[in-house]
């Protein structure tokens, strides 16, 4: 068998399902889409999918210049804070509305709604006056604003768009008949419901009707209006034009598409754009049915040769022109001003404008995602779909243009194309393939098609050849890179994840043999380890050693460190080998403190659950040591050598005497990169020649927590006169320092305590003149 052969059995389960995905998608897009769980569990995603790519498309592509004269006036944040909070009040609508007209605009949309009466004074005011006063009740209906917005409705009524929204709507053919809670959410037939829409919008209705019995409608997933947002009836009755103002985003929540239809009992609205349209260009907008009830064709009566694109549920794809304020926008408040103040450079901008009315300030959320701006004014969308509607650029998909088999027939045929390549060529040219072909379709699909408006659903191809070469690529790197698994496996038991990759990178390391470098080595170990061991079973201990080594492990890892072993409870760890690392000396220091601090928070959890008291003691010390694989040809560990190591050895089993938590080495401390020392907790408490050793090492103590900066001055005060044979003066100080100590902690500082039984023997039985301040160790 080929050894080539499985690529193809990975390759043909991605093509049919990236076909499949594609297939619902479209499946979707015409609404056809008939099964609850593609539509409701696997649509969405396609489509979002899809609108992602196009998100890309379009800032590949960059903006564009508006192609017709389009204005937003608009509630800002400045028109708020002189006018009032929002809602303003309805005659400042009537007067920006004459405002407007009278700067010259040809047409005028509203993205707002006026479902409420708007009452300033209460009602039991005018029962107060009603038939008493006549005149009072005339003048306070006259202060009212609704009255006055009517007017100038009515003034402006030709070339007036009223905006309206729908609250509820459903898709009929997507209700299934056998689930009472969906056939609750659609009540088309409901009398109630259809008195009140009928009301609010039948006289706004399209004069194109929908040609098939209501019936054939409920079979459709067509967007039906239950119930509706829209405008007083002083408002209505002064009323020509009205639109919708709805816009539903995608399930990723970008605004791609603009409904230019609602329906209701076989009465057809417009959007506020496709009313605004229509106005605009003086003519009728018609529509063509198709069979099964969905929509096959829409044109303006005058152009039928050039038919909107639009999808067979009524949805045009926005071709969006740029980000935010790519519309020219002018402020509310400064059209008003020119009701007392001509302004000749305002007057320039809406003359001969269709003008749109919306909100753009913040705090009243009409903020929307758009492809080139996730934070765009809602009314931005309804400009790009007017501007699309009068320019005839709307973008065009593959059905539009009677190719809808075309990029199913793509995914199988370049699908099984470079799984064929990617099968026989090696991995440097399969990538240049890859990439290559990346390029070239980019080319053409988002400078020559997308560049002319038609908007290839390619995602899926793209996800499909790029699955497909990774796929590729895993199976060759499970071929031929078996042996580095099994190094990762092997070395990751004791290395972190970046120092595996190293020797990864560098497999010569895996050869026996070391180099000299210099590095800082860790040694901990339990503490009275062997008493409470003898006192447990095995499969006990088994267990705390486990949870112990494992908590202990993290830390090392967590600074980087280098595992070296494990001897029973004691743990060796080191850093600065393999990897190089300048500042060894620090990561050993703050995983030392690490390791105490996180040792004291699990004492208490030991203590209940084993009954026993657990502390350790740790010693720390850096030099150059020999590093690298030591052992047989067969069988080699990672580890350092040296007196270095027999060092940090020894300093750990000086903790136990000193009743210190961490002891490190001079060394350690001189190995630290510059002007870190300064944010160390540590205090130079002794001189000793460990035993095996001539020379003497200092002794520094390690803390997670600050000395008392006045304690350790008297500390080395009293260590100074401890060197100098000031026995008692020594005393005094060391006292006072443990004194201080046991104020803080409970306890007497040990180390205080040493030096002062140190100074009561010496009193007596004096070193010899030679000492120097050195205490010589006797044991290990």
């Amino acid at each position: 068998m080929n050894r080539k052969f499985p690529i193809w059995l990975c390759a043909l389960p991605i093509i049919f399902v990236s076909a499949g995905l594609q297939a619902v998608y479209d499946a979707g897009e015409r609404g056809t889409l008939h099964s609850p769980f593609l539509r409701e569990k696997i649509y969405p995603s396609a489509r979002s999918i899809n609108g992602a790519m196009t998100n890309f498309k379009f800032r590949m592509r960059g903006p564009r210049r508006p192609k017709n004269k389009i204005v937003i006036v608009e509630a800002d944040e400045s028109s708020l804070n002189s006018l009032g909070r929002w809602p303003w009040h309805r005659e400042i609508y009537g007067q920006l509305i004459h405002s407007i007209f009278k700067l010259g605009a040809k047409q005028v949309g509203l993205d707002v709604a006026f479902p409420e009466p708007e009452e300033r004074i209460p009602p039991e005011i005018y029962q107060l006056v009603d038939g008493k006063n006549n005149t009072l009740a005339r003048q306070m209906r006259e202060f009212e604003g609704d009255p006055v917005l009517a007017k100038v409705v009515k003034v402006y009524r030709d070339r007036l768009v009223l905006g309206f929204a729908p609250t509820i709507t459903c898709q009929p053919g997507y209700v299934d008949s056998l689930k009472a809670e969906e056939v609750a959410s659609c009540p088309l037939h409901d009398p109630d419901f259809n008195s009140k829409v009928s009301e609010q919008l039948e006289p706004f209705a399209l004069a194109t009707e929908y040609p098939f019995s209501e019936a054939v409608m409920d079979q459709t997933p067509l967007e039906n209006i239950i119930t509706a947002f829209s405008n007083i009836p002083s408002l209505r009755s002064s009323a020509l034009h009205i639109g919708s103002f709805s816009i539903t985003p995608d399930p990723d929540g970008y605004v791609r598409r603009y409904p230019l239809f609602l329906f209701h009992q076989k009465k057809i609205y417009p959007s506020l754009a496709l009313e605004l349209a229509q106005l605009s260009r003086n003519d009728e907008v018609k529509i063509d049915f198709a069979s099964n009830g969905l929509i096959q064709k829409v044109y303006f009566s005058k152009d039928p040769s050039h038919p909107i694109p639009v999808t067979p549920l009524g949805t045009i794809d926005m071709n969006f022109m740029g980000p935010s304020q790519t519309y020219t926008y002018v402020s509310a408040l400064d059209v008003l001003k020119t009701l007392a103040t001509p302004n000749e450079a305002l007057e320039a901008k809406l003359k001969d404008a269709v003008v749109l009315f919306g909100v753009s300030a913040t705090g009243i959320y009409d903020m929307r995602a758009f492809p080139f701006d996730p934070n765009t004014p809602g009314v931005e969308g309804h400009a790009t779909a007017l501007d699309n509607l009068l320019a005839g650029d709307e973008l065009r998909s593959a059905n539009n243009l009677q190719l809808g088999w075309l990029p199913i027939f793509l995914i199988f045929t370049l699908g099984c194309l470079f799984a064929f390549f990617f099968s026989r060529f090696e991995a440097v040219p399969s990538l240049l393939i890859f990439f290559g072909f990346i390029s070239l379709f980019g080319f053409i699909d988002i400078k020559l098609l997308f560049g002319n408006n038609i908007n290839l659903p390619s995602a899926y191809l793209l996800i499909e050849i790029l699955t497909i070469f990774t796929v590729v690529l895993a199976i060759r790197y499970i071929l031929e890179e078996r042996n580095k698994k099994f190094v990762r496996e092997a070395f990751s038991k004791y290395l972190a994840p970046q120092v595996v990759d190293l020797v990864l990178k560098d497999p010569s390391k895996l050869t026996v043999g070391g180099e000299r470098k210099a590095i800082t080595i860790l040694f901990s170990d339990l503490r009275g380890f062997t008493t409470f061991s003898e006192n447990m079973d095995p499969k006990t201990l088994s267990q705390f050693l486990n949870e112990y080594l494992s908590e202990m492990t993290e830390i090392i890892f967590e600074y980087e460190g280098t595992l070296d072993k494990y001897i029973g409870d004691a743990v060796m760890a080191f850093w600065g080998a393999p990897l190089n690392q300048p500042d060894h000396a620090k990561k050993a220091w703050d995983a030392a403190v690490a390791m105490q601090k996180k040792l004291r928070e699990i004492a208490p959890i030991f203590k209940e659950k084993y009954g026993i008291e657990v502390a350790s003691g740790i010693g720390l010390n850096s030099g150059e040591v020999s590093v690298g694989n030591m052992g047989s040809k067969r069988i080699f560990e990672y580890t350092v050598i040296g007196d270095h190591v027999n060092l940090a050895s020894r300093l750990e089993s000086l903790t136990r005497l000193y009743g210190c938590d961490i002891l490190s080495s001079l060394n350690t401390l001189d190995a630290l990169p510059e002007g870190s020392a300064s944010t160390l907790h540590y205090r130079k408490i002794d001189s000793v020649i460990v035993k095996g050793k001539k020379n003497a090492v200092d002794l520094i103590e390690l803390s997670d927590l600050p000395f008392n900066p006045k304690m350790l001055e008297m500390f080395a005060e009293a260590k100074e006169a401890f060197r100098n044979r000031q026995w008692d003066r020594a005393k005094e100080l060391y006292n006072i320092v443990s004194a201080n100590y046991e104020s803080i902690h409970g306890k007497k500082d040990p180390v205080a305590e040493i030096f002062i039984q140190r100074s009561e023997d010496f009193k007596l039985n004096p070193p010899p003149e030679t000492w120097d301040g050195t205490i010589e160790m006797r044991r290990k």
